[in-house]
């Protein structure tokens, strides 16, 4: 790029995910300049849900949930949206916490001494490069689908992206 604001754009679709040091070099002349090192990312990676805590099918008293991220999460994604609490079937109040790894992510029911069985979604969590988590469960796609198809007008139309080179069977 030869006119100002000088600009180069970086197509990291070939690159390993990994860390990377970048710089610039402008030259004009016989005169050079390189920046200092800055450092990049490439994450094309979805954060999944690593670890959860009670284990599925506990019994006891009400728990604190918490659940390990596979990467640290944006605390702006963590929102009331994003994560669900059923408690025998009906929605409840829930307080949230991210943990200052961005990786813990801490469910407190309120009151905290409600007996039954608890169920927990998350969806929407996004990681540092904006890579979001997965809206639905493999095993869940092709219900949910048939019901949005059940939904429409005859002669309407659903438009949703798919992402590509992600790793998700098609």
């Amino acid at each position: 790029d030869t006119t100002t604001p000088f600009e180069f754009s970086w197509n990291t679709a070939t690159e390993a995910e990994g860390d990377y040091l970048v710089s610039a070099r402008a030259t004009a002349g016989s005169d050079s300049f390189t920046s200092a090192e800055k450092p990049a990312r490439v994450d094309r990676t979805v954060p999944t849900i690593a670890a959860r805590n009670p284990a599925g099918g506990t019994q006891g008293e009400a728990p604190v949930i918490t659940f390990t991220m596979s990467e640290p999460v944006e605390a702006a994604s963590l929102v009331d949206a994003n994560v669900t609490l059923l408690i025998n079937g009906a929605p409840a109040a829930r307080t949230l916490a991210l943990g200052s790894d961005g990786l813990t992510v801490t469910i407190t029911p309120t009151p905290a001494n409600i007996a039954g069985t608890y169920q927990v979604s998350a969806q929407g969590l996004a990681d540092c490069a904006g890579n979001v988590m997965a809206f639905l469960a493999p095993s869940t796609r092709r219900r949910v689908l048939a019901n949005l198809a059940d939904h429409l007008a005859d002669d309407g139309r659903l438009v949703v992206g798919f992402g590509h080179a992600r790793g998700y069977p098609f």
